[in-house]
């Protein structure tokens, strides 16, 4: 038995990126390098990690990755084939992801889902796993005869995940123009984002004030028959990158990255608490990212509340100690979500 933890990073990001002379890693880069070897029973832990879409090849990549998605495709059969060449049953399995990392990490559960995870001799059918999965008609459903019957004879016979943690999922994978939206959407919509009751902890921490249009959250539903799984979705104070990372101030993010790092490690992943920061900061400043460009697309409030209650989700306490220490902090959609009854407080 062994721990697999895959880490998939956002949009244009790596894990040497900076602002200037300073380091600007995201939540992606920091879990990742924070898992430890070993446990402290001896089981070994490996980690994957990928870098954002933009980031793969040279200039045609970071514009067609970035402004489109283009990528994000490969990006889910890599994350995949590296657990078929890796997975052996009784395996834990972790994933996590920022942005669109976070969408290519659910994707890949639902991929699992679909087609289980392939054995090694079958490796050379990692294709044939995700055109089946691509298809989003009723003879490729999870319970379809035709998904049986590939994972019978293709696939371990159960490959549960661990844990799904991700940071504000972003579910628009297309450019934000609106001709370009409509050619790009057909290309991504058949994956399939539900979170699947095989996977037995879901974790994703919300930005509450990002406001740019294309930067819509995608927040889980449970599934009523899953009654032993555990979903947890919080919302913390500031915006995308607050939340994710991958910014010179760090003391928002900071404290999204310790609440994953302690679900994780809740769920067995043994971290090394030396390279995780110490704390979080709820009173940090936080980013401006409603530059020009976003304004004229025009913006969108974020409403926290709305999946409830199968969206299982809840406020962190660093956004009600934001509230309470600042007073100009008074976001509306936070103010009518604790006017909620009843409403969810996660430490």
């Amino acid at each position: 038995m062994k721990r697999i933890a895959l880490f998939a990073d956002g949009t244009w990001s790596k894990p040497d990126q900076n602002d200037g002379n300073a380091p600007t890693p995201t939540n992606v880069v920091k879990l990742s390098v924070a898992v430890a070897p070993q446990d402290s029973h001896g089981i070994d832990q490996v980690v994957f990690y990928q870098k954002g879409l933009g980031e793969q090849g040279g200039l045609w990549d970071k514009i067609t990755g970035g402004a489109f998605g283009l990528g994000i495709s490969a990006n889910i059969r890599e994350l995949y084939l590296f657990l078929v060449q890796n997975y052996h049953p009784g395996d834990q399995i972790f994933l996590f992801g920022f942005s669109r990392g976070a969408y290519t990490v659910r994707s890949v559960g639902g991929l699992i889902r679909n087609c289980g995870i392939l054995r090694p001799q079958h490796v050379g059918r990692v294709g044939e796993a995700y055109a089946l999965y691509r298809d989003r008609s009723p003879d490729s459903h999870p319970n379809a005869p035709q998904s049986v019957a590939f994972r019978e004879a293709y696939a371990w016979p159960d490959a549960p995940i661990e844990l799904i943690g991700v940071w504000d999922t972003v579910g628009a994978l297309g450019i934000p123009v609106t001709p370009l939206r409509f050619w790009t959407k057909p290309l991504y919509e058949f994956h399939d984002v539900a979170l699947s009751s095989h996977v037995r902890y879901g974790y994703q921490a919300l930005a509450l004030d990002e406001r740019r249009k294309p930067f819509v959250p995608t927040l889980w539903q449970k599934q009523s028959h899953a009654t032993d799984q555990v979903v947890e979705q919080a919302w913390f104070p500031g915006v995308h990158g607050d939340v994710g990372g991958g910014q010179t101030l760090t003391g928002l993010s900071d404290g999204a990255l310790l609440w994953m790092a302690d679900r994780a490690q809740r769920c067995g992943l043994a971290l090394d608490p030396a390279l995780l920061p110490p704390h979080g900061d709820p009173a940090a400043q936080m980013g401006d990212t409603l530059t020009l460009f976003y304004r004229l697309l025009g913006q969108r409030e974020r409403q926290p509340g709305q999946a409830n209650p199968a969206g299982h989700e809840g406020v962190h306490t660093s956004t009600l100690s934001r509230h309470s220490t600042l007073h100009d902090y008074r976001p509306p959609a936070l103010e009518r979500f604790l006017a909620m009854r009843p409403v969810t407080y996660l430490p």
